[in-house]
């Protein structure tokens, strides 16, 4: 069981603990619970059990996707479905909103206004981009096509939708290269090309969702394969430029993880170093924060403060002044 997500609003953390299945057939299991920050208590409260890996916050509701494993497929051996469903924030029953969702590898809905939206079809050679109310049980409608079966980090601004593709350029050899995608939110038109980049040394990104963070100056992201010894964080522009590239900024500790913005800087956390990192952006000063602190993988960050979990516990961080 590990900590896979920690979100925090004005009066309560949620945290979302996460049991790896044993058998790749099976589904994993997740535990959502919540404490409220001005009650701190010894047993924080469950909202929801289920197959689900993320969940995400709206005003009300606690909205999640949980994974339905359906008959097999030839190529794949089988086939992966979501039931999407909400629970009150502060606690009850769960109420089914939408089912047969297609679902790419894992499932990271974010919420916009009335609705959800999220990537899928992962075992199609294309992906899409789709949504469905959060008010009530409603029609599954597809936003945009994605031409390329690997699409991960999918992140919404004011005006655009953003994600990260993996696409093959050569087969033999194998070539691949990297993209950031921006679609307009209000365009029926197809997407562009942010930036484009070489699976290079210090470049590489996995086959799977990164860390990253979009901020007002554009998205930073952890690059790295999980079993390099050592991670970059890497700036990426909002907008196409003929001179843009990847932006490396620092190295970053093996394990580095949860990259969160907030008011000006960015925090993230490692498995493998001690404490909880924060980049000011304007300066590009990095200090630690609680430095004898180990093995946090996952933060939360508002105006209260840093909330994590540390040996089983939640615990809150206020701002240094």
């Amino acid at each position: 069981m590990y900590v896979a997500q920690v979100e925090v609003d004005d009066s309560s953390v949620y945290v979302l603990n996460f049991i790896e299945a044993s058998q790749r057939t099976e589904p994993p299991r997740a535990t959502l619970y919540r404490t409220r920050i001005s009650e701190p208590q010894e047993t924080a409260t469950i909202l929801a059990e289920g197959t689900f890996s993320r969940f995400v916050l709206g005003p009300t509701h606690v909205y999640f996707i949980e994974h339905v494993r359906v008959d097999a497929t030839p190529n794949a051996g089988y086939r992966e479905l979501g039931r999407l469903f909400r629970v009150p924030r502060s606690g009850g029953s769960k109420e089914l909103l939408a089912e047969g969702l297609e679902l790419g590898y894992t499932a990271e809905p974010i919420l916009a206004g009335p609705h959800l939206y999220w990537l899928g079809e992962a075992y199609q050679p294309t992906n899409s981009v789709w949504r469905t109310s959060t008010d009530a049980p409603s029609p599954i409608e597809r936003v945009a096509e994605v031409p390329v079966h690997s699409a991960y980090n999918l992140m919404l601004s004011e005006a655009y939708f953003y994600w990260r593709e993996k696409r093959t350029v050569s087969a033999a050899p194998l070539v691949v290269s990297n993209a950031l995608v921006r679609l307009d939110i209000q365009a029926e038109g197809p997407q562009e090309d942010v930036l484009t980049w070489p699976d290079e040394e210090g470049l590489v990104t996995p086959y799977a969702p990164i860390s990253m963070a979009l901020t007002p100056i554009g998205p930073f992201a952890v690059f790295g394969e999980d079993d390099e010894p050592s991670r970059r964080l890497v700036h990426l522009p909002l907008a196409p430029h003929p001179a843009a590239q990847p932006a490396g900024i620092q190295e970053l500790p093996p394990g580095a993880a949860s990259l969160r913005f907030h008011a000006g800087s960015l925090y993230y956390v490692s498995t493998h170093a001690q404490g909880i990192h924060r980049r000011n952006q304007e300066e590009g000063r990095v200090s630690v924060l609680l430095p004898d602190l180990r093995g946090i993988s996952q933060l939360a960050v508002s105006d209260l403060g840093l909330f994590f979990v540390n040996a089983s516990r939640i615990q809150h961080l206020p701002h240094p002044d």
